[in-house]
């Protein structure tokens, strides 16, 4: 079996588990940018070797459209979808030991973040308090560092107010096509 093979195969397996954003993306990852450079190769021949020149390659010339290379972070990610394919193929006895282990891989690095300073925020807090709809929403934006899914979910029974607390239970995410769905959160940690 190749490496493109047992991808189909794994992505046909994880479908039902996965969000179809999500799903999209690891299709994508592997159209574009795995099986063109490991597609071909049988599975329990790829190598740590093999793998790093892949992620040297994605990091000098990865991006299809500019020919630039890829940011650190969308290599970090493409590794860990990598990973967690052929941690599934070591699991099901195509491969002794999964590859990706033994490869460097760039460290993911966030960009600089947008933070609005002191008089900024005293301004939008002026503005959102004459909006007796927005106010809650913004305010709760700023104070909890919810994800937008999770914040555009909320509904009033969420929050106690007798113990303070609010509780995260579901969110809000865009499927393809630009229909939206409602759902459990990320990840259980977020609850």
């Amino acid at each position: 079996m190749t490496l493109g093979e047992w991808l189909d195969q794994w992505l046909k397996d994880i479908a039902g588990t996965i969000r179809p954003a999500t799903l999209n993306r690891y299709q994508g990852t592997v159209k574009n940018h795995i099986r063109p450079q490991l597609g071909n190769k049988i599975i329990s021949q790829v190598s740590p070797k093999d793998i790093q020149r892949l992620y040297d390659k994605l990091a000098q010339s990865g991006n299809l459209r500019t020919g630039a290379g890829l940011s650190g972070g969308t290599i970090y990610g493409i590794h860990g979808m990598l990973h967690e394919a052929l941690q599934a193929a070591q699991q099901a006895h195509l491969v002794a030991s999964n590859p990706t282990e033994q490869v460097t891989i760039p460290k993911f690095t966030y960009g600089p973040k947008q933070i609005l300073t002191e008089e900024q925020l005293g301004v939008f807090m002026k503005v959102i308090a004459e909006d007796e709809i927005w106010y809650d929403f913004f305010y709760t934006e700023l104070t909890t560092g919810l994800r937008r899914g999770e914040l555009c979910e909320l509904k009033w029974e969420d929050f106690d107010e007798a113990n303070g607390t609010l509780k995260v239970y579901r969110t809000v995410y865009r499927e393809t096509g630009g229909g939206l769905t409602a759902g459990d959160t990320k990840t259980y940690a977020g609850i």
